[in-house]
């Protein structure tokens, strides 16, 4: 389980970057390649991330979330289900902002107001995750 949540963190610490990295590039030229191949990078590291993480979701609930999390440390557990639920909003503004640039039809006000609210919520994910992360402890 060990190499598949570094995977999983990879993958999630590439898509904060390239999500952040496509807002600030939204903000200058919203409809731009940089700006389009970044936010499919962001959607794309989100998605695979997404993915490592249902597969390795029930070994983490059973030897850690149940076996020990909820008792010791329950803010830590409501920070990670805070976490989940940032990502689960982001990924359909991901998935809207990718097809809204690609068919180079949005306003560009919509673009970098879906960039930055991808961003911010991927980034706050992230913080969640890490201070989860931090508890002292953790087996």
């Amino acid at each position: 389980m060990r190499w598949s949540v570094v995977l999983h963190l990879v993958l999630a610490v590439a898509a904060v970057g390239a999500a952040v990295h496509a807002a600030v590039f939204a903000r200058r030229s919203p409809d731009a390649a940089r700006t389009r191949r970044l936010a499919g990078w962001a959607l794309v590291a989100s998605l695979a991330a997404y993915v490592v993480g249902a597969l390795i979701y029930p070994t983490y609930k059973v030897e850690i979330r149940v076996a020990w999390l909820e008792q010791a440390h329950p803010e830590a557990t409501r920070a990670f289900d805070l976490k989940e639920q940032l990502v689960a909003l982001a990924l359909p503004m991901q998935l809207a902002l990718w097809w809204l640039l690609r068919a180079r039809a949005a306003r560009p006000a919509l673009v970098r107001g879906l960039a930055l609210a991808t961003a911010a919520l991927l980034l706050t994910a992230a913080l969640l995750a890490a201070g989860v992360e931090t508890v002292h402890g953790h087996p």
